[in-house]
């Protein structure tokens, strides 16, 4: 088998479901998809997202990263501080933006 036979193996879309649903069982994560694949965390990510909304293949939902926490009110002040503007104008500006999704949210859910 050349090597290029190897890697289209590799990445066809049962190896890609299968590698997607085995690191969801283990816990693992999208980084452990594209060692198995031998593809770039971008890619893995960018076509599970195709799968799902271009071909309607429910693969499984992996746990979300832990990441740093937010303190918010922590993170308006230094904002409204870079911006050299009043923390009442950064606070009603992501108040807007929390409204705003609720209303895209809303109309999503309407359809």
């Amino acid at each position: 088998m050349t090597e290029a036979t190897q890697k289209q193996e590799r990445r066809s879309p049962e190896l890609f479901c299968e590698a997607w649903e085995n690191a969801v069982k283990s816990g693992g994560g999208v980084a452990e998809v594209a060692k198995v694949l031998g593809l770039k965390i971008a890619s893995v990510q960018a076509r599970a997202s195709k799968y799902r909304s271009e071909y309607g293949i429910p693969l499984s939902n992996m746990k979300k990263g832990g990441g740093a926490k937010l303190d918010k009110a922590e993170a308006l002040k230094f904002l409204a501080a870079l911006r050299g503007q009043d923390i009442d104008v950064v606070k009603a500006a992501s108040a807007k933006l929390v409204a705003d999704k609720a209303i895209r949210v809303a109309k999503k859910a309407a359809k």
